[in-house]
């Protein structure tokens, strides 16, 4: 009876992960000038129940590309055409269409002050 109820529990928690995944694809990034900053632009997709959003954040150059790392300065409803581009190592423009509003959208990240343009 034991081991029935172990596999069983295995079983609903490999359902569990399966149901609350989330996939995210890189769709561009940007270098800092100084080269110790990365910036990432990502689609989150966590299925057919929400709708897939667009996310920015930024990671140190030396780590790897990880969402659940480095939580996003930037999120909107999307696929949307956000773009990046550093002014200077401390300024980060995110430029995206004006279709609706983000759900986070952070003016400081560490030293780095973010400007967000809203084009057509």
């Amino acid at each position: 009876m034991h081991a029935r109820t172990v596999g069983l529990a295995i079983v609903i928690a490999l359902l569990a992960s399966c149901l609350f995944h989330c996939d995210d694809r890189v769709t561009g990034e940007a270098r800092s000038p100084d080269g110790e900053w990365i910036a990432a632009v990502y689609e989150r997709d966590c299925g057919a129940t929400t709708a897939i959003s667009v996310n920015v954040n930024i990671r140190p150059t030396s780590a790897r590309f990880d969402a659940s790392k480095f939580e996003p300065v930037f999120v909107v409803a999307g696929p949307a055409g956000v773009s990046l581009e550093w002014q200077d190592v401390n300024h980060l423009v995110v430029s995206c269409p004006v279709d609706g509003a983000p759900y986070r959208s952070l003016d400081q990240w560490r030293h780095v002050s973010i400007q967000y343009v809203h084009r057509r």
